[in-house]
């Protein structure tokens, strides 16, 4: 049997739109003797309210359970995703976080700060400079 954080059961393991795909921020939790929560990290990133059932999740684990971070993220806002960065370090539990998919820009922020991470073999990272409120790359703004 599966249970979600809210304590429903889910007979398909992840929690899904009307259309049958994973939401945003979805996080499961296998009901075993230790916890492994699954928390899918897919589309954009927006604000931190999207994330809540993540942040949960993180500050549930104990040092006994697995957090599984899916990724699959165009990227989005810097100041969620360093909020997700905080959470997922402060952790108690091993976090793990798998690319599949996409990892843009602040998807590939959380990639590269996780304590361990594998990738899809036909994934995609993209890591590139920081851009400012002028459309300028950082670099233009220093010089």
């Amino acid at each position: 049997m599966i249970k979600n954080l809210n304590n429903t059961e889910d007979k398909n393991s992840r929690a899904g739109s009307s259309y049958g795909l994973p939401m945003p921020f979805s996080v499961t939790a296998f009901a075993k003797s230790k916890m492994i929560y699954q928390i899918h990290l897919f589309g954009d990133i927006e604000d931190t309210t999207q994330f809540s059932d993540a942040i949960s999740a993180f500050n549930l684990a104990n040092e006994d359970d697995e957090v599984t971070v899916l990724v699959n993220s165009n990227g989005g806002s810097i100041s969620a995703s360093q909020s997700f960065i905080s959470e997922m370090q402060a952790c108690k539990a091993p976090v793990h976080v798998r690319v599949s998919g996409d990892a843009l820009s602040c998807g590939a922020m959380i990639l590269a700060s996780a304590p361990t991470f594998s990738v899809d073999p036909d994934a995609t990272i993209l890591f590139h400079s920081p851009f400012i409120g002028t459309g300028a790359k950082l670099q233009d703004f220093v010089e």
